[in-house]
């Protein structure tokens, strides 16, 4: 064993002294070449490759990788080092997270950024060296949706600004806030307006109008905002009433007797019209002599013949509505008023009475019971007419080569126009409105007048006289009484003569009751008679025990007046007729000798002619 061992050793030695023999030119004997040092693979500096903030949309990979550069203490890059990326703030994900550094010690993944706006970031980190991050800045996407952000489910006084300008919020699919997006604002509904009504959205998504002016009608008001092509979402605002502005009283009192009630209701609305529901209302009469009114409930009971008027209050704000009592006077002479020559007729109108006189028409204040003015007219005036409204005054006159018809303003107590007549006029009436005047005449015609345009539409033959004339309620028919003791009913549209009625030998006056159902017809003797006009026959007759000049009825109807000598006095109503036993007032003018009686339209207040004394004999 020990030989082979010395045999090796000797192989060994011999090939060594043989290889250095032959190098021996090179150099001495027993010298080597430098060893090379292993490549240092300790990573000592991780860099980032690119140190610029990163930019994109929302859920969507960057467009360029993030990169890193490993190196080793001696700045010299390495390969095959494993390179760690991790999400950091913000969301997302890389392509892969762990990467080994390539030949020049580099290594990058991809990455997808998180669903929500703002810096987002990724970690990369080699072993413990500190680690590098990135930055990215994420934006939204495009806008996906829009929601109402403020401004809804308002109220406001219709016609008025809502208190908060509605805005919307415009949002990617991910809820992130879209920021430069027009969004339009559009009424609806219930009118109103807007301002700035197209506007971009802010940093916060947020696009806000101007304002909204709600429509004057109180009720729902609809605002739509659209942005981008999504579908709108609609705001809804209440318009509500504001303060009272008018106090209206919805209903009209019908004209009362003593003793009936009518309740009248009221309505407060503001500026716009619209009802103000929670107004309390309270109501008040300027005349509870005539008629009274419950403050909380508008209920009016009627006292005594009159008008008064009646207040709605809310808010410091009225509202007003006459209410007329219907009656008759009492048997007191208030006043009698000298005219001063013959009075041929007199009517009533509000409470101002219109008589005819020799040559001139007069006006008496039954107010104040004096004298108000007088207008003369050329020739002999023979009647004079009144409109309802006191509004216009007809007089026709006789005298010289014409016969005159005159238009009277009674507020300027001026003749306006006159029309001529074809003959001598003997008796006059004129609808309540004063569209037509009928003027009888001596000559057995009786003209029909169109006011409006002042000329005569034809002409009625009407045999005999007429004494009497009067226009019934509603302005349909009238009556003609004659000196023959007939008494025609004449069509007021066409003038056409409908029925002849002969209740006596002659008529001195006539009377129609305020329903238009009764005809009184006095010949000058004790007795009037009474027609029932529905059927045209006597509906009996009252025999009031001395001649009868002037006949007629109050407002009330309750009662039937008559004049004889220096008396006038009221028979009442008894059942069907009138008992002239039963006196329910008279009045008496010593050395009168009284005849045509008018009433006011009330029947508060006779105006009776005294032919003796030329006097107007006023009754309240």
């Amino acid at each position: 064993m020990m030989s082979i061992l010395r045999s090796h050793a000797f192989r060994r030695s011999v090939v060594a002294a043989a290889f250095c023999g032959a190098s021996a030119v090179l150099a001495a004997c027993g010298s080597s070449e430098p060893k090379v040092p292993p490549k240092d693979v300790v990573p000592t500096a991780i860099t980032p490759t690119s140190t610029d903030t990163l930019r994109g949309a929302v859920a969507t990979q960057l467009a360029a990788p993030v990169a890193v550069t490993v190196k080793n203490k001696a700045g010299d890059p390495i390969d095959s080092a494993v390179v760690t990326f991790t999400v950091a703030g913000g969301g997302g994900t890389v392509g892969s997270a762990t990467v080994r550094t390539d030949a020049n010690g580099q290594a990058s993944t991809t990455w997808t950024l998180g669903n929500a706006v703002g810096l987002q970031s990724v970690t990369a980190t080699v072993g413990t060296l500190p680690a590098v991050t990135f930055y990215a800045v994420a934006a939204a996407q495009g806008a996906s949706a829009v929601a109402k952000a403020a401004g809804d489910a308002q109220t406001a006084v219709a016609g008025a600004n809502v208190p908060v300008a509605p805005s919307v919020k415009v949002t990617d699919k991910f809820g992130n806030p879209v920021a430069g997006v027009l969004t339009t604002f559009n009424v609806a509904s219930g009118g109103g307006s807007v301002t700035t009504a197209a506007v971009n959205t802010d940093v916060n998504g947020i696009a806000t109008i101007g304002s909204w002016r709600l429509g004057v009608v109180a009720g729902t008001n609809t605002l739509t905002a659209t942005a981008s092509g999504i579908a709108p979402v609609t705001f809804t605002a209440t318009g509500i009433a504001g303060a009272v502005s008018q106090v209206n009283i919805t209903n009209t009192a019908p004209t009362l007797s003593i003793g009936q009630t009518f309740t009248l209701t009221a309505q407060a609305v503001d500026a716009n019209n619209n009802r103000v529901t929670n107004a309390a209302i309270s109501f008040t009469s300027d005349n509870p002599a005539i008629a009274t009114v419950g403050a909380s409930t508008g209920t009016v009971t009627a006292v005594a013949a009159g008008t008064a008027t009646i207040t709605a209050s809310a808010g410091g704000i009225n509202g007003t509505q006459a209410v007329s009592v219907i009656g008759n006077p009492g048997a007191t002479v208030a006043a009698t008023i000298a005219m001063g020559s013959h009075i041929a007729d007199v009517v009533t109108a509000g409470n101002t009475a219109y008589a005819a006189l020799s040559n001139s028409v007069a006006a008496v204040d039954l107010t104040s019971n004096t004298l108000a003015w007088s207008l003369s007219l050329t020739g002999q005036v023979v009647d004079v007419a009144a409109n309802s409204t006191n509004t216009l005054v007809a007089a026709a006159a006789a005298g010289g080569a014409t016969s005159q018809f005159y238009l009277i303003n009674p507020a300027t107590h001026l003749a306006t126009d006159s029309i001529g007549l074809a003959a001598t006029p003997v008796r006059m009436v004129m609808t309540s409105n004063g569209a037509r005047a009928f003027v009888d005449e001596n000559s057995f015609q009786l003209e029909i007048i169109d006011i409006a345009t002042k000329t005569v539409i034809t002409q009625v033959p009407l045999p005999g006289t007429v004494i009497a004339m009067k226009m019934a309620p509603g302005d349909t028919l009238l009556y003609a009484g004659t000196a023959l003791g007939s008494v025609y009913e004449i069509r007021v549209s066409t003038g056409a003569i409908v029925r002849q009625f002969n209740p006596t030998n002659t008529v001195v006056d006539l009377s129609i009751s305020p329903d238009g159902k009764t005809l009184f017809v006095a010949d000058g003797s004790s007795v009037v008679f009474m027609v029932r006009l529905a059927t045209g026959g006597l509906n009996g007759s009252v025999d009031f025990f001395q001649n009868v000049r002037g006949v007629a009825q109050p407002a009330n109807a309750a009662q039937l007046w008559v004049s004889q000598g220096n008396t006038v006095y009221a028979a009442p109503k008894d059942d069907n007729s009138f008992n002239p036993n039963l006196i329910a007032g008279r009045a008496t003018v010593n050395g009168a000798s009284l005849s045509r009686i008018a009433f006011t339209r009330l029947g508060d207040i006779a105006v009776v002619i005294d032919d003796a004394g030329n006097n107007l004999v006023i009754v309240k």
